[in-house]
């Protein structure tokens, strides 16, 4: 089975110097003064922090987004059940979402997670082929219909990334407020996620299939992920929603 090769091909953008351009901005979506000299370094370590985040999504939107779907991916994983692998060559050549959810099946060993001690060859042939049944079992059987979490991962991971810096940098949780009548939503989490999107490319927006998604969906689902990420025992959850079904 050969890996399949991402559709997207371009060169991560400047975020740094996109947000730069929105500094003023920021700093006030996040109640920080960028003209008081004795926190003079809060909205650039904001800047610094956000800057991350959307490198990070903008990396799977090369690298993930454009991946087996999960219906291709339970169809090489039934293969490889049917067929177990001889030695661990065959796995270097599976499509990354496939290579990853094997991965996240392995137990860790320390501070080594189970894709690092697949992609180092850490693991034993007998491991995988177990690791493989159990990614199988993870999927459940095929249901008809849309299947759950197939938002574009670099939008999801986007929402994640800003709900996370907005709680790093001012010690609360992202929180939304809609209106009783008209049900709008607002508040100050909104405005910063606005804000933010300013400076964000498009393509970081759009789902799967090409829709653009608008502020409120994307603030309302960094909240949703952040708490999520909270109540996560998994030691690699803070660094994004991505649970083993998403993959």
């Amino acid at each position: 089975m050969k890996a399949r090769r991402s559709r997207t091909h371009h060169s991560v953008p400047d975020f740094a110097m996109r947000l730069r351009s929105r500094r003023q901005e920021i700093a006030r979506a996040l109640a920080l003064d960028p003209a008081d000299e004795a926190a003079a370094r809060e909205p650039d370590a904001a800047l610094d922090d956000l800057a991350y985040w959307l490198r990070r999504s903008w990396l799977f939107l090369q690298h993930v987004d454009r991946n087996a779907s999960v219906a291709a991916q339970r169809n090489i994983l039934a293969a490889l059940v049917a067929q177990p692998i001889e030695d661990l060559s065959a796995i270097d050549e599976l499509d990354p979402a496939v290579f990853i959810r094997i991965g996240s099946h392995l137990s860790a060993d320390g501070r080594r997670t189970g894709p690092f001690r697949l992609m180092t060859g850490a693991a034993s042939v007998e491991e995988v082929r177990r690791a493989v049944s159990s990614a199988l079992d993870g999927l459940g059987r095929a249901r008809r219909g849309r299947p759950p979490n197939t938002d574009s991962l670099a939008l999801r991971q986007l929402a994640y990334g800003l709900a996370a810096a907005w709680a790093s940098v001012t010690g609360m949780a992202p929180a939304r407020r809609v209106e009783f009548k008209g049900h709008r939503e607002y508040g100050p989490y909104r405005a910063f996620v606005a804000t933010v999107l300013d400076a964000v490319p498009r393509q970081l927006r759009m789902t799967r299939k090409g829709a653009v998604r608008g502020v409120d969906f994307i603030a309302r689902l960094g909240v949703e992920s952040y708490r999520a990420a909270q109540k996560s025992a998994s030691p690699g959850r803070p660094f994004g929603p991505l649970e083993d079904n998403c993959w």
